[in-house]
């Protein structure tokens, strides 16, 4: 009877601690359950963000596989990594896992679309980009269009390759004068191109303006760039756009806030006939590297990896500095 006693009281205080045993295994689980979504939140935050290197990012590809992330979060996450870096060709290369992806959608899934038509309009931008880049341009407008259609809220988006294959088909076209003249930022007499160009392997023409916040931001990062260029014998030509007389104003005084060397010619547009309007430029900053002969090598941004290309042609020996607001060199 005493055996039974002491096995009963057993009993019954195993039926008294098992609900708080059971309640510390579920805070437990809680808790582990709450770390490793913590967890998950941290990996899914640097792959959308990892932008140092293409080391960097591959390395962070790899952790989310790891931590579990769906294959559709991490092909939306390589397409934006693609994007931010304006490297067309691995955007366009993306196409065949969009495609094979499409059926499997979920708009649970994504971490950046709000509706299924937006990840349609992604595979026919995807489209669009792969037919530009095989000088396609009627497949370019069909799929851009639809694109469009698909999701006008992500216009803004699709609208930059519109502008670039028409700058593009404008500086087909373009020969630059020698002869024109500009006039320097700090007044004086005009200049003809000429002068700035001869005995030069080429010039580096830099539209910008105190209007723009990111002409302000990037403007260490051309100074740093030019004289990098200025030391290849490459000519480097900062040209303010639409000179106003406020803008002129403006201009000098964010140079005159900066106390690095200003290498290069600090010119203003014309004020007619601008060189911004002949290349249909509406946005600043934007850089054209003009041949010894006046043809356009290239025209975009001057983080663009296509730039350093056409300048190594140039001049083999040239070294892309590290800019602060443009991916790691490796990452081209």
């Amino acid at each position: 009877m005493l055996r039974f006693n002491w096995i009963l009281i057993s009993l019954l205080s195993g039926l008294i601690f098992l609900p708080l045993a059971r309640a510390e295994i579920d805070s437990q689980a809680k808790q582990d359950h709450a770390s490793k979504a913590s967890d998950k939140e941290q990996v899914l935050e640097v792959l959308f963000s990892e932008r140092d290197s293409s080391e960097a990012f591959a390395k962070a590809v790899e952790q989310a596989k790891h931590a579990g992330l769906n294959d559709q979060a991490i092909l939306e996450a390589r397409f934006l990594y693609f994007i931010d870096l304006q490297d067309d060709v691995a955007v366009a290369g993306l196409l065949p896992e969009f495609l094979q992806m499409s059926d499997q959608f979920l708009l649970e899934n994504s971490e950046i679309f709000a509706f299924k038509d937006d990840w349609l309009a992604v595979i026919e931008y995807i489209r669009a980009i792969a037919k530009l880049q095989a000088g396609d341009k009627p497949g370019f407008k069909r799929h851009i269009t639809e694109a469009f259609w698909l999701s006008p809220r992500q216009a803004s988006a699709f609208g930059v390759h519109i502008q670039r294959m028409r700058l593009a088909e404008v500086i087909e076209s373009v020969v630059i004068d020698f002869n024109r003249r500009f006039a320097p930022l700090d007044s004086g007499e005009a200049i003809p191109l000429k002068q700035l160009q001869e005995g030069r392997r080429a010039l580096l023409i830099y539209f910008w303006s105190p209007a723009s916040r990111q002409s302000e931001a990037l403007l260490p990062d051309f100074l740093t760039m030019a004289a990098t260029l200025e030391s290849s014998n490459i000519g480097v030509i900062a040209l303010l756009a639409n000179p106003s007389d406020s803008l002129i104003v403006s201009a000098r005084e964010m140079l005159g806030s900066i106390s690095l060397k200003k290498p290069g010619s600090w010119l203003l547009d014309s004020k007619s006939d601008s060189f911004a309007n002949i290349l249909r430029l509406d946005s600043f900053p934007y850089a054209c590297l003009i041949s010894q002969q006046g043809n356009i090598l290239f025209a975009g941004d001057l983080s663009e990896s296509a730039l350093w290309d056409e300048l190594r042609k140039i001049a083999p020996e040239i070294q892309r500095p590290q800019l602060d607001h443009e991916p790691p060199m490796d990452a081209e």
